[in-house]
């Protein structure tokens, strides 16, 4: 984003703070990456568009700038426990278009306390008719906001790897058992600890290492293999005509969010067991007993791509992204019902998890 922050800074002629929707290693593509910044009240979007890409370096390009949805009221729980049952507070939240969070912030963290309110049972602004809950207005944020990500991963099979695309598209030289790939994907989409699946960062105590080890549950809604050129063929120029009998692929995925690497090794561990080099059953073992980095297959970082951020409220050009949005919950309603079912069948409403939804990398 640093590239993009100092066009903005020097086009708007005061410093620009750009924060992004996640990271992506070296290697990896984006192109529907999401961010956010403050522009004085008034700016015209299409012409600071116009003007970022005649600035930026060829491999970057601004595709839509918009106005932020507006802030919205985050209910927090009181400090030191107690407060109204959490049903309750779930069903006023919805009532009020809020959104509510689990823990509340320390009780020595006053970063925000002069936006915090007590609520005064009016019900407007999102206030909460409950003694002792408070809330919170809280700006749109790119990171934060996010519901999930859309990534798809390119590979070809066999014959001979294409030069003009081999930049955004791994190549497969082995065998490759395509029934056996797709049952290898569909045997890791579903709500499970990911933690075999995810590399451990460089460095002691990095990030990536901390945020998985905290909370390295994810939701993987989809992972499809499409053969590219029954659906219209890839958009990469080339890739439609392979050479020397190769066979385009590509793998959608819809998650929630992503550990360190997670998604190349997603891709990595399923092609072994198409490959032959990994049995189905040690597939599954590394997802049902987690170990962190216990896979050694990892897809090169050049296949695999962002293809969009998902919002509850999607952009102008993401309407059709709606339906990824509506897998993902799905998939995390089913697997809170698999939860309370193996817990003894007791109901019980989770008013939020913000835990772990943060900082990804794929």
């Amino acid at each position: 984003m640093g590239t993009l922050a100092a066009a903005l800074s020097r086009r708007l002629q005061s410093p620009v703070q750009v924060v992004g929707a996640g990271r992506t290693d070296a290697g990896v593509h984006a192109s529907g990456q999401v961010c956010h910044f403050d522009a004085p009240q008034g700016t015209d979007g299409g012409r600071l568009r116009h003007a970022l890409n005649r600035m930026l370096p060829p491999d970057v390009r601004v595709g839509v700038i918009e106005v932020a949805p507006p802030p919205r009221w985050v209910v927090l729980p009181p400090k030191g426990g107690g407060g109204p049952p959490a049903a309750a507070v779930a069903a006023d939240v919805a009532a009020n278009d809020c959104v509510a969070v689990a823990a509340a912030a320390g009780d020595d963290d006053d970063a925000h306390a002069s936006q915090a309110r007590p609520a005064d049972g009016n019900g407007t602004n999102g206030s909460l008719p409950f003694a002792g809950t408070r809330t919170l207005l809280v700006p749109w944020h790119a990171l934060l906001c996010a519901r999930g990500k859309r990534y798809t991963y390119r590979l070809r099979f066999g014959g001979v790897e294409d030069p003009l695309t081999s930049r955004f598209r791994a190549h497969e030289y082995r065998q490759v058992d395509i029934p056996a790939l797709s049952a290898a994907l569909g045997a890791l989409v579903g709500t499970h600890d990911y933690s075999s699946f995810a590399n451990t960062a460089a460095s002691p105590g990095g990030g990536h290492t901390t945020s998985a080890q905290h909370n390295p549950v994810r939701t993987v809604a989809a992972a499809v293999l499409v053969a590219e050129g029954s659906d219209g063929g890839s958009p990469i120029p080339g890739s439609a005509l392979p050479t020397g009998g190769a066979r385009d692929y590509r793998v959608d995925f819809v998650l929630d969010a992503a550990l360190y690497k997670m998604v190349r090794n997603l891709v990595g561990a399923a092609l072994a067991v198409a490959t032959g080099r990994l049995s189905f059953d040690a597939l599954v073992q590394l997802r049902d007993k987690p170990r962190m980095g216990a896979n050694r297959f990892v897809a090169p970082a050049r296949g695999l791509t962002l293809v969009r951020v998902l919002y509850e409220t999607p952009f102008e050009d993401e309407v059709e992204d709606t339906a990824a949005v509506e897998l993902l919950e799905a998939a995390a309603t089913a697997a809170k019902a698999r939860a309370a079912a193996a817990a003894g069948g007791g109901e019980g409403v989770e008013v939020a998890n913000a835990d772990g939804a943060w900082g990804d990398s794929p």
